[in-house]
């Protein structure tokens, strides 16, 4: 058997070894908030409408499009789980088989917190972002020989999500380059470089009016040191001990000093990288430079929640840029296994993180909506009327009972999804009073309050109003913040 047909059964074994093992933590994870909006969107609305939402999402359309067609045909969300899954198991294979790495390399990848959890795991946009980014690498040195499909997979990695949408206009930009000085102006060049010229521009409109539309999206011109520092911070404690949840600037006190050690060393060989990065290779220098300068835009001036999620958007950048390198310029093989030594030691870093994460997402629920919506099922009519105190909080649970009489007070409607357009709450009277008004409306005589943790200290209905209110569930504590829920029945007079 030739050298080439071990290597391929090799690393279809550790490919299929890393698919079994993220299929289990896949299916003990319970759906949360923002995994449950994307299905209850591409489920209720047709195309022109999902169009029209987007901008309050602030993501553009490519993963919502991609789940649509499993959504509209009934299926339950599991199926957008194993779409996400299923592109990063192709991302594995494809790195084994494609990239120009050595193989400690690519273990420490392979064993990396995004690689191990975070990707495979959660399903969110996030998930597909590496396949699209292996495949424009395995492409990069044949672009103008393939240029349509180069294009095309730009235009999607640029339609899945801002944070990639510089890195995406520095690659357009390049090919627009190649053509004009290989004067390659044939129709299907010029026809490619209208594709991702128009890509490009559909990022921009779809989500131009965002942060008007979506109140958790600003620009903040105020707090640029605060945010600045908060940013520089959680870079990497997020990625390197951090458990399922996002810790945000206030906690930092919920770190050790190992763990601030760990994240300083991950930043000297993050900085280490992109100084070899320069001498060996400028134009894939840039790529990196802008495409994650403009991330950390995003996170000091509009959007400084560190999950780790799209912190290793940035990773795989770098990655990028060294697996081109890599494969279009000679380097010498010592300095190549000094960059590859310290591209080990930045993934293989977060490993604990990864251990820890997948730990608890088996030990305890990442979400309590799951456990909550059973529940209701077993519980509560159908017809009864559910009225959130938040409503944005409850997706995760509506996600499970489609037939239920979810209501927003709000905005005075049948709840089929969420907008993030609410500044502020309701108190328990106000939500009483306007609970006991639409009780009147419907003529239902069945009504509960379904309460997130996001205001477990504050508001206790039974006791503010047990006159009113009888709690009748409390579910078990989740690891993600607001997804753990308590039910209160509304007391009818005489009851």
């Amino acid at each position: 058997m030739s050298e080439t047909k071990k290597s391929l059964i090799k690393n279809i074994l550790i490919t299929f070894l890393y698919a079994i093992f993220t299929l289990i933590v896949v299916l003990h994870h319970e759906i949360w908030v923002d995994e449950a909006q994307v299905w209850l969107l591409v489920k209720h609305l047709n195309i022109f409408e999902l169009f029209n939402h987007l901008v309050n999402e602030g993501h553009p359309s490519f993963f919502y499009l991609l789940i649509m067609p499993f959504a509209k045909i009934g299926l339950p969300i599991l199926a957008m789980q194993i779409v996400c899954w299923l592109s990063m198991v192709a991302s594995v294979f494809l790195l084994l088989e494609y990239s120009p790495f050595n193989k400690f390399t690519k273990f420490a990848i392979i064993m990396s917190a995004g690689f191990l959890y975070y990707l495979p795991v959660m399903a969110r946009s996030y998930s597909i972002i590496p396949l699209l980014m292996f495949l424009i690498a395995i492409l990069y040195p044949k672009q103008q020989k393939y240029p349509v499909l180069y294009t095309l997979l730009l235009v999607f990695l640029a339609n899945t999500h801002v944070i990639m949408f510089v890195f995406c206009l520095c690659l357009a930009l390049k090919f627009l380059y190649d053509i004009i000085s290989k004067k390659n102006t044939d129709k299907i060049h010029l026809f490619s470089l209208m594709l991702v010229t128009l890509g490009i521009i559909a990022v921009i409109v779809q989500l131009s009016g965002s942060i008007e539309s979506n109140n958790a999206i600003t620009f903040d011109l105020k707090n640029i040191g605060d945010n600045t520092k908060q940013v520089l911070s959680l870079f990497f404690l997020n990625i390197t001990d951090c458990v399922s949840d996002s810790i945000t600037a206030q906690q930092l006190g919920a770190f050790s000093k190992t763990a601030f050690f760990v994240a300083t060393v991950e930043w000297i060989f993050f900085l280490l990288s992109f100084i070899a990065l320069f001498f060996i290779n400028k134009i894939a220098f840039t790529f990196g430079f802008f495409s994650i300068a403009f991330q950390f835009f995003i996170y000091i001036f509009s959007y400084n929640v560190m999950y780790p999620t799209r912190i290793f958007c940035a990773l795989n950048i770098l990655l990028f840029c060294f697996w081109i390198s890599f494969k279009n310029i000679e380097i010498a093989a010592k300095r190549k296994l000094f960059i590859e030594i310290i591209l080990s030691l930045i993934f293989i870093l977060t490993f604990m993180c990864s251990f820890k994460s997948i730990y608890i997402d088996l030990k305890y629920p990442y979400s309590s909506a799951k456990n909550t919506a059973q529940f209701i099922k077993n519980k509560i009519d159908k017809k009864a009327l559910i009225i959130p105190d938040i409503d944005v909080y409850i997706t995760s649970v509506m996600v499970y009972l489609p037939d239920y009489n979810f209501y927003s007070i709000y905005y005075n409607k049948k709840l089929k999804f969420s907008k993030w357009t609410v500044t502020g709450f309701y108190s328990p009277h106000v939500i009483s009073q306007l609970l006991e008004e639409e009780m009147e409306k419907q003529n239902n005589k069945n009504a509960y309050i379904l309460s997130s943790s996001l205001l477990e200290n504050f508001y206790r209905y039974d006791i503010l109003m047990p006159d009113k209110y009888k709690l009748i569930y409390s579910s078990p504590p989740a690891i993600k913040n607001g997804e753990a829920y308590k039910i209160y029945k509304y007391i009818k007079k005489g009851e």
